[in-house]
């Protein structure tokens, strides 16, 4: 029986559910033939069927994606299980978390295990993608509570949310790892750095950048209070952590386990979290490093002096201007480039 007739076979039962039965049926001896000729084709075929999978997935198309993935793992799970962690097909990340359809394959194939030749780390792979795909609905009511913040302030979110970065590595920030995730001080700066990324990436896919898209500050909200830009950094942080959470079973020899509500992401050797966990005090000890020098150092100079003495020289009508479009504000140039940069910093004045 080829790929194809296979998929026909499990695709005329008529549910879901009959669908796993039919492929629990299977015994060894009535296992699918491979088809006629190289092993190159063999697996062009299945690499085609994956694609496949991959669309039936996108569309939720259930029943297709089901008995697509049973039919390839009938015929060559290791190869099967492989692609799909390495092109990242069971990743609920890439169909706007929406898990269910994901996880319910993984059920399934687990279903049929007794029939599978597959290493035990293929079978702890699935089971995590279980284990995520039941995180997968939270993750997506963050992604839609980000998207109406967005939307709510659409013209000065941009520009707020990278002055708190910008703050943050400026002035300094020691998190507390160990505290409560919904805090912000559980986070580090480089999680807000790439929380702040995500941000600016979902803005594109919302609305088109434009010139003034960074012109304005939320400066109603952050004279109150600037919590909710950071719970805003927060959610977008737990969004990146549960797509690194699905790269890293995906890549490397770490499985995710779900315990009540929480799923716990960990090395299957142990040797290898030692070493991450090594690398990580390391590099706290350089940050607390970095934070010990930063206070020996002189006090930056403040905006007002600044101002004063460029007044005083006159050297501040060369770097300052006011422009009027589209609001009127003041601008701050960079002078004329020595000539050995130039090809660098192009065009000589820029802009901020």
């Amino acid at each position: 029986m080829t790929i194809d007739k296979l998929i026909g076979w499990l695709l005329a039962k008529k549910t879901k559910a009959a669908i796993v039965a039919a492929a629990q049926a299977l015994t060894a001896g009535k296992r699918p033939i491979r088809p006629q000729g190289s092993q190159k084709e063999f697996d062009r075929e299945l690499k085609r069927h994956l694609k496949d999978l991959g669309n039936y997935l996108v569309k939720n198309q259930r029943r297709e994606a089901m008995a697509t993935a049973l039919a390839l793992v009938i015929t060559d799970a290791e190869f099967t299980i492989a692609e799909i962690r390495r092109v990242g097909l069971f990743r609920a990340s890439r169909y706007a978390y929406q898990g269910s359809l994901v996880g319910h394959i993984a059920t399934a194939i687990l279903q049929i295990r007794p029939l599978l030749t597959l290493h035990p780390d293929r079978f702890a792979y699935l089971e995590s993608v279980q284990a995520l795909t039941r995180l997968a609905p939270n993750v997506r009511k963050l992604h839609d509570d980000l998207a109406d913040f967005l939307q709510l302030r659409k013209d000065e979110v941009i520009k707020t949310i990278l002055v708190l970065v910008n703050n943050v590595f400026y002035f300094g920030w020691v998190h507390h790892p160990e505290i409560d995730s919904e805090e912000p001080q559980h986070y580090s700066a480089e999680d807000f750095s790439e929380a702040a990324s995500l941000v600016l990436s979902m803005y594109r896919e919302m609305f088109k950048l434009t010139a003034e898209t960074c012109n304005l500050v939320d400066e109603k909200l952050i004279k109150t209070t600037d919590l909710p830009y950071y719970r805003l950094l927060v959610v977008a942080a737990k969004i990146n952590k549960f797509r690194e959470a699905e790269a890293t079973i995906d890549n490397l020899p770490y499985h995710a386990v779900l315990s009540g509500t929480s799923v716990t992401v960990s090395s299957i050797d142990p040797d290898i979290e030692k070493s991450v966990r090594l690398g990580y005090i390391q590099s706290q000890f350089q940050l607390l490093k970095r934070l010990k020098m930063l206070e020996e150092l002189d006090a930056p100079v403040s905006i007002k002096e600044f101002v004063n003495q460029g007044c005083r020289t006159g050297t501040l009508e060369q770097v300052v201007t006011i422009v009027d479009k589209p609001i009127k504000r003041l601008t701050l140039r960079l002078p004329t480039a020595p000539p050995n940069l130039r090809p660098v910093l192009h065009p000589p004045a820029l802009q901020r």
